[in-house]
């Protein structure tokens, strides 16, 4: 076998052996994390039934037992039972666990998937994203509803549309979400085939190319957001940047082959469909080329032919982003980027809430987490040291100008990485090619002082080279199982059941009302109309759907939701076009909803001619199509999200913009993200309140019950009482709340000393419950939907509920019954 046969076979080895574990960790979800999720299931279910049992069986023995003794002894027999017949206990776990695994359905991961899986499924059934197409853009009705959105063309669904009819070939009836799951798994090897070959240009030995592939293949965020069953963007997100900093590569050894520039421009211009905020890259790209201009002109080389590069890829990017997206499409795209950039850099504070700050992955990220996503504590000390490498490095066989440029496409994904997590995903190509250079150099330096040390012994080197290179291993094996390990679908068994009601029990001109998490799964399963998603948190609709749900006036919430569900925020935006304040229009808005539509034209002629009176009137006061709300647990542990959108004070937040608050805040503040920027928001909205989950009831002694929160209610006189709340709050509440038939009732605590309220709610078989936060969150429409199933609500009709204890999700759909206008 020749040398270089010798070697391209060893290269295929890596790449099968490297692969071969990327794809092993990447279907956890699918395999190891559902057989782990079934016996977890499987235990709770033989447990309650074996509960049941002995409960019944107490109360046949012992008939005249209070309750409290035949629990005692059904524990009792519970811990018998399970300490002598262990074997057979989990011996019908395991049996059940098998049963539910065979039968259990895979979801898509997350929610944003859901959003390409929707679109697929209308190339499926119409050949089309959509049927109306224009301008590089495309209609989708279902979102910001009764409206729809115009969206920037996407080709990423037609992959999916593609692998699934290439499998239909073999299996006529495999699932659409079942092919595009697929997807990741696919994209993946691409993404390590670019990597091997930039690592290539970089000289990086075999030996030294395995380790590297597999921290590159295995970083956490890379794992999360390139699995089975992650049907979104994020891999091109990878694969473009490496792509083009191996053609960066092929340009600095030669700039006067302007083969691989046009291939580059190619490439960065194909990018323009597969990621909205594509721009960035070529920005990118055009950099790199202009500081190895700079290189060029200081090492005396002639710069001419690298000019002539940077320009013609500019024009090659222009030409073919352009005749993709349409020269209408290129300048939306290109300013949807620029807004894009603006949002998470320096703040251009809006007077609306800012939603991103409510969502997890696009928070500012600190250092510390960036290392764990991109590969933990050894992967970020050699990426580092490969960084330092890169302007240190005497080895002209690479050429300065491709070094650089992975040096200029880590420092800015870096920064991005910072302004939010999810950006994390575009640092770990250009981190881990510094990554293996880091290596490559690290072990240059110590390989000769080891031989001498060794005194020429190769095997001995050898075997201590291969000792440090399993070690290092086992970084990335060992936190790619923890991450993997964690990957489970949002999407479960209920939300597939109440969404496929909703799309069966609706009619199609329906709208889900509901915060913005469940939005592209109502859209993909249910089919129908939603306020806003998760593409979409920045409209102003995100501040009404938060003052439907936080208000504790019916008629006020009812009435926003029929604004909402008529004409979206065309109401604000019509008094603000008459020349009335953001904060005043707010004013007016809430005001007249709760009156009828008589009530409400008398109101707004108080401003507006008659004529323009009733223009307004019929966006707060039209007839909606039907609506409903839609409420679920997890949004009930982020409650605290909606209370911050809804208090939000127009007159600070224009204050603020306009630099006039006063005390003027840090300049800090303005920096989207910052901790004296989040502090700005919350002071906007009036400061951050204490909103604890349901706590339920552990003990009850002489007439007081205690909860695990740390509260007690005396019942001889319904008080209430603080007892280290969430273990630091000690106190007396503001009042205590109690349901009652037909509403809620408060009552007042003496002398109190916290602005803090406790909702108590008593469940069937004793199980007691409480929430502590302020007053009007514990009588707000949302808690009283949630937990109290409307009570006391007079246009909310119970519609579907599903619950499922053992995958701990509730969901709760109500149908609006519009009052009389």
């Amino acid at each position: 076998m020749t040398g270089h046969l010798k070697r391209s076979a060893v290269l295929i080895a890596i790449f099968a052996v490297t692969v071969s574990f990327g794809l092993y960790f990447r279907m956890y979800p699918a395999v190891q994390n559902i057989r782990r999720q079934s016996i977890k299931i499987s235990r709770l279910s033989v447990l309650s039934n074996l509960r049941q049992a002995l409960s019944e069986q107490i109360s046949q023995d012992y008939p005249d037992a209070d309750e409290t003794r035949k629990r005692a002894a059904s524990d009792d027999l519970m811990r018998s039972f399970l300490k002598t017949e262990r074997g057979n206990f989990n011996n019908s776990v395991k049996t059940l666990a098998e049963e539910l695994a065979s039968s259990k359905k895979f979801y898509l991961l997350g929610a944003d998937p859901y959003y390409y899986y929707r679109l697929t499924k209308n190339l499926v059934r119409t050949g089309r994203l959509s049927n109306r197409i224009s301008g590089g853009k495309f209609f989708d009705p279902l979102m910001t509803a009764p409206h729809g959105r115009w969206r920037n063309f996407e080709i990423h669904p037609y992959t999916g549309l593609f692998l699934h009819n290439a499998l239909r070939l073999f299996n006529r009836n495999i699932p659409l979400f079942l092919s595009v799951s697929i997807i990741p798994l696919i994209l993946y090897p691409l993404c390590l085939f670019f990597f091997v070959l930039c690592c290539l240009e970089l000289r990086i030995s075999p030996a030294l190319l395995l380790v590297s592939g597999f921290f590159f293949s295995l970083a956490p965020i890379f794992i999360q957001r390139n699995c089975i069953g992650w049907y979104d963007t994020d891999p091109y997100n990878i694969i473009f940047p490496l792509a083009s900093l191996f053609m960066l590569s092929k340009i600095f050894s030669n700039p006067e082959k302007r083969g691989w520039v046009c291939v580059l421009s190619l490439v960065c211009g194909i990018f323009s469909v597969f990621w909205q905020g594509w721009a960035l890259l070529p920005i990118i790209v055009t950099v790199s080329l202009l500081a190895g201009c700079v290189f060029f002109l200081l090492s005396k080389k002639p710069v001419l032919p690298l000019l002539a590069d940077c320009g013609i890829f500019l024009l090659g990017t222009a030409v073919t982003s352009g005749f993709l997206l349409s020269p209408e499409g290129l300048a939306s795209s290109l300013s949807e980027t620029l807004n894009i950039t603006r949002m998470f850099s320096l703040l251009d504070l809006s007077i609306w809430p800012d939603v991103f700050l409510t969502i997890g992955e696009l928070k500012r990220t600190s250092p510390v987490k960036i290392m764990y996503l991109t590969g933990g504590p050894v992967f970020s000390f050699f990426a580092v040291y490969g960084f330092i490498m890169f302007f240190c490095s005497k080895r002209s066989v690479i050429p300065f100008g491709y070094r650089i440029s992975v040096c200029i496409f880590t420092a800015i994904f870096a920064i991005m990485s910072g302004k939010g997590e999810r950006f994390a995903v575009f640092l770990i190509g250009p981190a881990s090619l510094c990554f293996a250079f880091g290596l490559h150099s690290a072990f240059s330096l110590i390989q000769k002082p080891l031989l001498l040390f060794l005194r020429g012994n190769l095997r001995a080197e050898r075997t201590i080279w291969l000792f440090f290179l399993l070690v290092l291993l086992a970084s990335p094996l060992t936190f790619a199982h923890i991450v993997s390990s964690r990957l489970n679908p949002i999407f479960n068994e209920t939300w597939d059941s109440a969404l496929n009601d909703i799309n069966s029990l609706t009619p199609k001109n329906s709208i889900v009302n509901s915060w913005w998490p469940p939005g592209h799964f109502i859209r993909a399963v249910a089919e129908r109309g939603v306020t806003f998603d998760g593409a979409t948190p920045e409209v102003p609709q995100s501040f009404w759907v938060a003052s439907f749900f936080m208000s504790d006036d019916e008629s006020e919430a009812v009435g926003i939701l029929r604004m909402l569900n008529t004409s979206g925020n065309k109401a604000m935006e019509f008094l603000i076009s008459e020349g009335i304040t953001a904060d005043r229009a707010v004013e007016i808005i809430k005001n007249i909803v709760k009156k009828n539509r008589s009530g409400a034209i008398s109101t707004l002629q108080r401003f507006l001619p008659e004529d323009k009176a009733v223009l307004m009137a019929a966006l707060t006061h039209g007839d909606p199509p039907p609506s409903f709300c839609f409420v679920y647990d997890d949004l009930m542990k982020n409650t605290l999200g909606l209370y911050y959108v809804d208090r939000w004070d127009f007159s600070k937040a224009i204050a603020a913009k306009e630099r006039t608050l006063a005390p003027s805040p840090p300049a800090e503040a303005f920096i989207r993200g910052s901790k004296e920027n989040i502090a700005l928001m919350w002071r906007i909205s009036g400061g951050m309140p204490y909103i604890g989950e349901e706590s339920f009831r552990t003990n009850e002694k002489d007439g007081i019950i205690f909860f695990s929160n740390g509260v007690s209610l005396n019942t001889s006189d319904m008080t209430a009482k603080f007892t280290s709340l969430e273990g630091q709050i000690s106190g007396t509440p503001e009042s205590i709340i109690l349901p009652v038939a037909g509403g809620l009732t408060e009552k007042p605590m003496k002398n109190p000393d916290l602005r803090l309220s406790v909702l108590f709610i008593r469940r069937e078989e004793n199980r007691t419950s409480c929430i502590v936060a302020p007053s009007r969150v514990l009588k707000s429409v949302i808690f009283r939907l949630y937990y109290l199933n409307g009570l006391g609500l007079k246009n909310f009709e119970p519609f579907i509920l599903e619950e499922n204890p053992a995958l701990n999700t509730k969901i709760l759909i109500y149908r609006i019954n519009w009052p009389e206008i």
